[in-house]
């Protein structure tokens, strides 16, 4: 769109079917196309934000100056004096009006020609009413359910459903990220580590109870059996054996657990929002382990 151009744009860049620096008359026939267009859509001026009120009287002052009977500016010298008489008196926008007027040429002459923007379409206080608040409420609580965290383009997208369109009661309304992180920061929402409410694991179930206690009663039932070593990996105690019996070496383990996804643990919350159990574990993990013994450390085979 026309007005989406890039202010380092140069006049020499500009594709126009008219010869923009000389011909004075289609100025004039460009004036007044602009002029009609006000007059027939003069009703579009309750709609149409100030921005581009602002743009099409800039570029109407352009055309004018330039096509008057008696003007002696040049396209460029025009420019910069419309654009001080809508309160813009930088280079860079009276290049921009020169650019909006050859496009509105170009294109056709009509509506959809102008330099449209969305800026001042919509009042994003809006976003406050209690009634569109507590939608946009809801619809985050549903989320925090469904996933751990929301990101600011959640309400993004959810503000441009059809279902939140029809109550905002505009043609088309959408909101950017930022908007939506400010609207998260003024309804009390935080970003940072969610305080964990509790945790839940396996560890006092009665089985698991049952087998550690039998597990520590048949470990003594076996440990003199077993050589004592003390912190400089000295022996400490011999086992005492009896006729037929042989040592029982103690093996153990050294683990390392890798998991397919680590826990996000920041992420929008709210203060009033209840805690959820926290489970300990961080989904599928593959463990990887060695086995060791005091006599010979790390246990392997001959190839490793």
């Amino acid at each position: 769109m026309p007005g989406l151009a890039m202010a380092s744009l140069k006049d020499e860049d500009m594709d126009s079917s008219w010869d923009f620096k000389k011909d004075r008359g289609r100025a004039a026939e460009v004036a007044k196309e602009l002029n009609e267009i006000v007059k027939a859509r003069h009703r579009k001026w309750e709609i149409t934000n100030l921005w581009v009120q602002n743009r099409i009287s800039g570029m109407l002052a352009l055309c004018r100056l330039f096509s008057s009977p008696n003007s002696k500016f040049s396209w460029t010298k025009a420019s910069k004096i419309a654009a001080e008489a809508v309160g813009h008196g930088s280079p860079t926008y009276a290049r921009k009006l020169r650019h909006w007027v050859v496009e509105f040429e170009r294109q056709g002459m009509d509506y959809t020609s102008l330099p449209l923007t969305q800026h001042g379409r919509f009042d994003t206080r809006r976003l406050m009413d209690e009634d569109l608040s507590t939608k946009i409420h809801e619809f985050l609580l549903k989320l925090c359910k469904e996933q751990p965290f929301f990101k600011a383009e959640d309400i993004v997208n959810f503000i441009a459903t059809p279902e939140m369109q029809l109550a905002m009661g505009t043609k088309v309304t959408f909101i950017c990220k930022k908007t939506a992180q400010r609207w998260i920061k003024k309804m009390g929402w935080r970003y940072g580590s969610m305080p964990n409410g509790m945790y839940v694991d396996g560890h006092e179930r009665e089985d698991v109870v049952a087998y550690r206690l039998w597990f520590l009663a048949e470990y003594e039932k076996l440990e003199w059996r077993m050589r004592r070593y003390d912190r400089d990996g000295k022996i400490h105690t011999l086992p005492d054996l009896q006729e037929g019996e042989r040592v029982i070496r103690e093996v153990t383990h050294d683990e390392s657990t890798f998991y397919v996804n680590d826990r996000q643990k920041q992420g929008y919350w709210h203060p009033e929002e209840a805690r959820k159990p926290v489970r300990k574990d961080e989904g599928v993990s593959v463990m990887v382990a060695d086995f060791l013994t005091p006599e010979i450390g790390r246990l392997k085979d001959n190839y490793r």
